[in-house]
């Protein structure tokens, strides 16, 4: 007995593969950021709470992650990373 396994090299399901693909990687960028604002403000040793560490790795905003980024280099303050404007 054999089994049709067409669908598996169909259009679709190569579309649904991709798709999948480029999910991940976008989530994969977007925790890579994360940790790398975490690594940074903890390497200048500017302390960040529990909860502000938590807030940086629950985003999902990759704009607002770069933000973020580009202030963990210089910010003083956890104030200062996230300050609005």
């Amino acid at each position: 007995m054999s089994l049709d396994l067409s669908f598996f090299r169909s259009k679709t399901s190569q579309w649904l593969r991709e798709m999948g693909r480029e999910e991940g990687r976008a989530e994969g960028r977007v925790q890579e950021r994360a940790h790398g604002i975490v690594a940074i403000m903890t390497a200048r040793e500017v302390p960040l709470t529990a909860d502000e560490v938590e807030r940086v790795q629950s985003c999902t905003d990759e704009a607002l992650l770069d933000r973020w980024f580009g202030r963990a280099v210089s910010a003083e303050s956890a104030a200062e990373l996230f300050a609005e404007g």
